[in-house]
């Protein structure tokens, strides 16, 4: 009887083929190991001490540096529809800590004109606008300044107390005379006019010459009211009431007595220190 052989502890021992021949200890070790690697990969382990295989886990595989074209792994990105409401179009979500959860959106701008004529009608509109800006702002500056502001009657009583009283004075010179002292009354005047005026007061005065010998005339006038209307300058505006109480005799008949009344204005200039008539027509 032969002893059975004691089999090796260090690897699983192929069986015998019968009429190939024994290559030695190494080469059953050898095959071994392979087969053992062989099942590993196939995801299963067998135990040396039984014949019984265990599942494992199949193991994860290793990158080595140099992939196949054929094996190389993508890692494909989300798609558009599959990303979260808001992400990529600027928007805050609810968990910006900047953000308020709600889209924002900016004001709309007006669209510009798309063809000529609407460009035209724009222009126009812009052209008038500013013209009315630019008129308004004319008739401001006249009222502020070169109105009630440049009218030194409103603003300098005394200088509008001067004109009043040289003006009254020159009117009732004028259009007073006595027939007795003609040449007086016309000096007189002649003293409170400016030459611009002497030409009409020559018109005037010329009847005087004429007829108030022959009446016995005296005129005296009296201005119980008169207002200054502007003072700009060496210029003034005056309205004046002139009231005329007439007495006259003719042909050695009865005295005669009577009144006449006027609303004139007086256009006055200040000339040689003092204000003087330089034009006069009825108001």
């Amino acid at each position: 009887m032969s002893t059975p052989r004691r089999r090796p502890t260090g690897g699983i021992r192929r069986p015998q083929v019968a009429g190939r021949p024994r290559t030695g200890r190494a080469d059953d070790e050898h095959d071994g190991a392979t087969e053992t690697a062989g099942q590993q990969q196939a995801g299963v382990a067998v135990d040396e001490r039984s014949d019984a295989p265990v599942d494992v886990a199949p193991a994860a595989p290793v990158r080595t540096g140099a992939e196949e074209p054929g094996d190389a792994v993508t890692d494909e990105a989300p798609d558009a529809a599959d990303a979260p409401d808001g992400a990529g179009d600027g928007s805050t979500g609810p968990g910006d800590p900047g953000g308020s959860g709600t889209r924002r959106r900016g004001l709309p701008l007006p669209a510009a004109p798309a063809t000529g004529r609407a460009t035209a009608v724009l222009l126009a509109v812009t052209v008038l606008l500013t013209a009315a800006a630019a008129f308004f702002g004319v008739q401001w500056y006249r009222t502020e300044f070169a109105g009630s502001a440049a009218n030194t009657a409103l603003t300098d009583v005394g200088a509008t107390a001067e004109v009043s009283a040289q003006v009254g004075e020159a009117v009732t010179k004028v259009y007073s005379f006595d027939y007795a002292r003609l040449q007086q009354a016309e000096a007189d005047a002649a003293d409170v006019i400016t030459p611009a005026f002497r030409p009409e007061f020559e018109r005037i005065f010329g009847s005087v010459r004429d007829l108030a010998p022959q009446q016995q005339a005296v005129v005296t006038a009296t201005i119980p009211k008169s207002a200054v209307a502007s003072i700009d300058g060496d210029r003034a505006t005056v309205y004046v009431f002139v009231n005329q109480v007439i007495r006259r005799q003719a042909d050695g008949g009865a005295p005669q007595e009577g009144s006449a009344a006027a609303r004139l204005r007086i256009d006055a200039e200040f000339v040689d220190g003092r204000w003087k008539i330089g034009a006069m027509t009825p108001a």
